[in-house]
């Protein structure tokens, strides 16, 4: 049995730096995994109820890997104990042709007219003078749909991480969304270049 001591010692050591070197090459190709994701394309379609959803893969991430996004972001996903789901969105408002149509007329010649336009999303308001127009503060109307999680790919496929959004404003046009899911740091233990070897030392030495 002491003997055989030295051989598992080659074995184990041997077997880590095959392992250490599988690991590195596992973790650049996430690295690139992750770039390709993020600056991946959204995918666009209209479902059965006719509204626009904007799909996109989700980035899963540990926490501590979270530092190239801006630092008032970090200082909200510090702000949480364990956070799950980071969500980066952003969007325009394109509007169409506002038409102005007086709806108050002045007897005074200070002012010409009030107008008002509200199609149920976007309102806007103002008066006109003589020499200039006022616009009263734009008001847009809009609820925002967001559902996370793994979604079926095809048969024997496998399932990705997805996010999906969905403006009930149709003037919204979604620009960008980037979805980080906060995967749980694994502790030393459980990792599979340090079980794997012990796995096999512990089957060796059973033998």
């Amino acid at each position: 049995m002491k003997k055989s001591i030295p051989y598992i010692l080659i074995a184990l050591l041997i077997g880590y730096i095959v392992f250490m070197q599988r690991k590195h090459h596992a973790e650049r190709i996430a690295v690139n995994k992750t770039i390709s994701v993020l600056y991946g394309k959204m995918n666009t379609y209209v479902d059965q109820y006719n509204r626009v959803v904007v799909s996109k893969k989700s980035v899963e991430m540990q926490r501590a890997k979270f530092k190239f996004l801006s630092d008032s972001l970090q200082g909200i996903i510090h702000s949480y104990k364990k956070p799950k789901n980071v969500i980066i969105y952003k969007y325009v408002v394109k509007t169409d042709t506002v038409v102005v149509k007086p709806d108050t007329v002045y007897v005074d010649q200070k002012r010409l007219f009030h107008f008002t336009n509200n199609d149920g999303f976007n309102k806007v308001s103002g008066t006109v003078f003589p020499n200039e127009v006022k616009l009263d503060p734009l008001v847009i109307s809009n609820e925002i749909d967001i559902v996370t999680g793994p979604k079926k790919q095809g048969f024997l496929k496998k399932k990705l991480y997805t996010i999906d959004i969905v403006n009930s404003n149709p003037y919204i046009q979604t620009r960008g969304v980037t979805h980080f899911v906060v995967v749980p740091k694994k502790s030393w233990h459980e990792r599979w270049y340090i079980m794997l070897p012990l796995g096999i030392a512990a089957g060796m030495l059973i033998r």
